[in-house]
């Protein structure tokens, strides 16, 4: 196994690594100050290939003698050198670190070794730090550097997070590097995010370097990345050094060793403190909450009728930006300066549409993207652009409607095509939300507000503002107190179009669908009416292999109290789930080497045994390889839980032996500060689970357990 074998060289010699000396690039004509931008006038980097027209390259005895510096590669944040930054603009959103700009992953934007260098960052960011301040001006982890990893939103910094490319071929084995100049002339590199060096884990203490030594008699002089890091002495490249029969010095780019004894943190894994929180925002406790008085118990769900709004200047043509010249919403206030509403009758008098909310995907009405550029770069979707979070970015209520769309793409259709012109579940719709990367497309899965009345205690999932009645309050989609309602399209109620003589014609959204012999009843006159029965909503669940239950919810309390109160932190210690278990659980029946030259088969473990790994244990007695580091990585996992027998007992969720939700991990969210138990729908998981320490930390709500991977006696 290629993990294998790196594990070999990094390890088989006693000898300590010895760590590389860095410089970096200065321009003088800043005369020592920031430049237009606040970008520092010198900057740490690996050698002279990262200066800027106008720059000069000072190695590590220049960097002495100038007072600058100093440059490092260790868990000092401040003083790391600084590395290439990959943003993935088109799906994932996501910033990964590369040595240099020519390793970032295909069709990803490269932001260049100085992202974010003119940020101000405190003397106390680093190590398991708190990440903050994305486009802040003032941030910690918000950089690529030479041992931090760019971190996104508030996770938890973490040293030795950086990984490297690695060179392959020639006459040895393959082996951790920082770039193509790196290897030898035989020697082919892959970048970091290639398979050949994933697979490999390339950490910084991991990646080799070469040396400078004397010209004269090849005496080792120090650790160096290049040549020009040995001003007239020679340089000697990474593989001459590791072969050499002379030279015992190991070289690496970090030591990986902390300065001192790691901190008490380390006995979390997540790095989250576990203690709660005694303020309890009052957010999070909502009054019991009891639904509207409902209709007849077994009244079918009946779903609106929608229009849209139609640029009749544009001659049935798209626009200059290639949108449609008809689009279909809600009401009317979505159209535009110069678009005419048409209602549903209107609609089809035209031939235009039809305009729906259920499973097909490409004639639901549309709903606004909101986007969050600052931290996560997720996008949700909402009714209105005054329901976005706070400090997203509205992108309309048309996003991505100039994409061409194929008539298979609908519920459960695999996502694609972000910013290529052809998508599948790149827009948010009425019944679809917005898809990232490839995952699976589903009907349903928009949510939506609610109304309030504090009088009476009552709710109800509804789109927007305008849907309330008068003493109401209206709740935006992503506030604690509608995510907490789980409102789909089936649970959001509506109104209704009646003649003159309270006869019902269909279910509408606002007074603009109805036509002009009729009248418009509102959610809440609706469902008090004794002469109306019927029970409309906003879509009728098409696609889900039962149907959605005919009545109206009957909102009982308990539903509503058993989500509220999980997002608080104040929630009491008994009414954290107990150990929960899936029914996959399993604990090998003996730790002692078996006869058997087969894998022992795990048996069932008891729900009363502790089935956590233990947050004090650390692989060869390195500060960071603890149990989290060891899951991180499926080959690493694989070959670790084979090889060292201990890790089945001290790292069992980690190795597959069982799996449990961590039940004092607690983690912060759009939606406040919450624990696994949270994590009761699919919308809350895919806010929540793409974060590797909440992965981690609730495998069972996250789905992400691990197989079993036994110990086999050698």
């Amino acid at each position: 196994m290629k993990a294998s074998v790196l594990l070999l060289i990094t390890i088989s010699s006693c000898a300590a690594y010895e760590v590389a000396l860095y410089g970096g690039c200065i321009n003088r004509s800043l005369n020592g100050q920031p430049d237009s931008d606040g970008n520092p006038h010198f900057h740490c980097h690996f050698d002279s290939t990262y200066c800027q027209q106008g720059e000069e390259w000072l190695d590590h005895n220049q960097l002495v003698a100038e007072d600058l510096g100093p440059c490092s590669c260790d868990y000092e944040y401040k003083t790391n050198v600084y590395m290439s930054s990959c943003y993935d603009v088109r799906n994932t959103h996501r910033l990964r670190c590369a040595a240099e700009d020519e390793q970032c992953p295909t069709n990803w934007s490269r932001l260049g070794p100085r992202f974010n260098s003119a940020d101000l960052v405190t003397d106390d960011c680093g190590h398991l730090s708190e990440a903050y301040g994305a486009f802040q001006g003032a941030s910690c982890g918000k950089r690529c550097s030479c041992m931090f990893t760019y971190t996104s939103g508030t996770e938890i910094l973490e040293g030795m997070s950086t990984r490297y490319g690695s060179c392959h071929g020639g006459s040895g084995d393959p082996y951790c590097a920082i770039k193509a100049s790196s290897c030898a002339a035989d020697e082919t590199f892959y970048g970091v995010w290639e398979s050949e060096s994933e697979d490999l884990d390339c950490d910084c203490s991991e990646t080799l370097t070469g040396a400078c030594v004397t010209t004269a008699d090849a005496v080792f002089l120090h650790c160096a990345v290049s040549a020009d890091s040995c001003g007239t002495q020679s340089f000697v490249p990474a593989r001459d050094l590791r072969d050499s029969t002379t030279l015992t010095n190991e070289c690496r780019l970090c030591s990986g060793i902390l300065a001192t004894s790691a901190p008490s943190q380390s006995e979390s894994p997540t790095g989250t403190p576990t203690p709660k929180p005694t303020g309890t925002p009052t957010k999070s406790n909502p009054p019991t909450l009891s639904q509207l008085p409902t209709p007849e118990p077994d009244a079918p769900i009946e779903a609106a009728v929608y229009g849209g709004c139609i640029n009749r200047a544009l001659n049935g043509q798209p626009d200059s930006d290639g949108k449609p010249h008809f689009h279909c919403h809600f009401d009317g206030t979505s159209c535009e300066s110069d678009e005419e509403w048409l209602n549903h009758y209107q609609v089809t008098d035209e031939m235009l549409g039809p305009c729906t909310c259920d499973r097909e995907y490409k004639k639901n009405v549309y709903s606004h993207a909101c986007y969050d550029v600052r931290v996560t770069h997720q996008l949700v979707c909402a009714a209105d652009g005054g329901q976005c979070p706070n400090n997203w970015m509205d992108l309309g209520y048309r996003y991505n409607s100039d994409d061409s769309v194929a008539d298979d793409c609908g519920h459960m259709s695999d996502a694609y095509g972000a910013f290529e012109g052809n998508s599948c579940g790149k827009r948010c719709g009425c019944a679809f939300t917005y898809t990232s990367g490839s995952k699976k497309v589903e009907a349903g899965s928009t949510r939506y507000g609610s109304c309030h009345n504090d009088a009476d205690s009552s709710s109800y999932c509804a789109l927007k503002a305008t849907s309330c009645a008068s003493g109401e309050r209206f709740v935006g989609a992503w506030e604690p107190e509608s995510v907490s309602l789980d409102c789909s399209c089936d649970k959001t109620l509506v109104g209704a179009c009646v003649t003159q003589g309270r006869e019902f014609q269909h279910c509408a959204v606002a007074p603009d669908s109805c036509d002009s012999g009729s009248v418009f009843v509102g959610i809440r006159e609706l469902a008090l009416s004794s002469d109306l029965k019927n029970n409309c909503r906003l879509c009728r669940d098409n696609w889900s292999p039962t149907p959605s239950p005919t009545g109206t919810p009957t909102g009982s309390p308990t539903e509503i109290q058993t989500l509220s109160p999980t997002a608080s932190p104040t929630t009491a210690s008994s009414e954290a789930p107990s150990l929960s278990v899936s029914p996959s659980v399993s604990i090998a029946p003996s730790m002692k080497p078996s006869t058997s030259t087969s894998p022992t088969k795990p048996t069932t473990l008891s729900p009363t045994d502790t089935c956590l790994d233990d947050p004090s244990f650390r692989l060869s007695g390195r500060s960071y390889k603890d149990c989290r580091w060891v899951q991180y990585n499926e080959n690493r996992r694989q070959n670790a839980c084979d090889k060292y027998p201990n890790l089945q007992t001290r790292c069992p969720v980690a190795c597959g032996v069982c799996c449990a939700d961590n039940p004092d991990f607690r983690f912060i969210s759009l939606f406040g500060y919450n624990s696994c138990a949270w994590l009761d729908s699919a919308i809350k998981k895919v806010a929540s689970c793409n974060n590797r320490r909440v992965q981690y930390n609730c495998p069972i709500a996250c789905d992400t357990c691990h197989s079993y991977v036994p110990h086999v006696p050698r």
